[in-house]
């Protein structure tokens, strides 16, 4: 098998083979040359359609990528659902435009100019026509069903990684997760006896920071965070299904076997 050495372009790299005589390649550039084209320009005119019997050039390359990744995209279905989101669309659109050209006035004028003028991809249509008032019942219904199950698809791909990384939890990130609640309690303790906690606050970030990716500045912005975490939460588990939420809790239940950790967010709760 032919094995090929890559490096750095410095300029002395002779981009033809060995077996190509320079006569062999000005004489395909001759007819660009000829016709008025710049030396460079005819050069990239040739590495873009190739030399038969040579080389197959930048255009058939980009054409066989091409291929391979439609081949790709068909092996892993790639196309399936958002296809099936597209005809939904399509089908909503058409029952509103139907509904549209019945209806007199320039209201029902300035919607189908508003509807010609979605974007054409699907999350762009999506997105404009959760602001859009719908006239044709049916639309409106088939879009918020529509809307219903896209919902549905990203809380239950949002749970599924959730659950999933609760599972993978190891005991020494357990640990380290029980270490850091402890500390938080300390410092909320020590700030309610008056004490002056930032530099022990700088220090927790020090050692903790990869939690917390908003980087905190003051244990004050580090509990505002916290409370927006706690809350979005709070949404994510009333959006669940009963199954959902059971399994969930579950999965909680079994970390907190841990009673030193039961202890230290009991601790947290009675600081906050």
């Amino acid at each position: 098998m032919a094995r090929f050495r890559y490096s750095r372009w410095d300029g002395s790299q002779d981009p033809f083979a060995d077996d190509m005589p320079a006569s062999d390649v000005l004489e395909e550039l001759s007819d660009d040359i000829l016709m008025g084209d710049s030396p460079d320009s005819a050069l990239r005119r040739l590495m873009r359609r190739g030399m038969q019997g040579r080389f197959s050039g930048l255009d058939s390359l980009r054409s066989r990528l091409q291929q391979l990744r439609d081949e790709e995209q068909t092996r892993l279905n790639l196309a399936g659902p958002l296809e099936e989101l597209r005809q939904r669309l399509d089908e909503i659109l058409d029952r509103e435009h139907s509904r549209l050209s019945f209806e007199p006035g320039e209201d029902a004028r300035m919607r189908e100019a508003s509807l010609d003028a979605l974007p054409p991809d699907v999350p762009g249509q999506i997105r404009e026509l959760q602001d859009y008032r719908f006239v044709d019942p049916d639309a409106k219904r088939m879009f918020e069903e529509l809307m219903e199950h896209l919902k549905e698809q990203v809380l239950g791909s949002y749970f599924r990684q959730l659950a999933q990384g609760m599972r993978n939890i190891d005991p020494e990130q357990l640990a380290r997760f029980k270490d850091m609640i402890a500390e938080l309690n300390g410092m909320l303790e020590r700030r309610e006896r008056g004490e002056d906690v930032q530099p022990a606050f700088e220090d927790f970030m020090q050692r903790y920071g990869d939690l917390f990716p908003e980087r905190p500045r003051t244990l004050d912005e580090l509990l505002e965070q916290m409370a927006r975490r706690m809350a979005a939460m709070s949404r994510l588990l009333a959006s669940l299904s009963d199954e959902q939420r059971a399994e969930l809790q579950q999965l909680v239940d079994d970390v907190m076997q841990d009673m030193d950790l039961a202890f230290e967010l009991d601790r947290l709760g009675t600081n906050l």
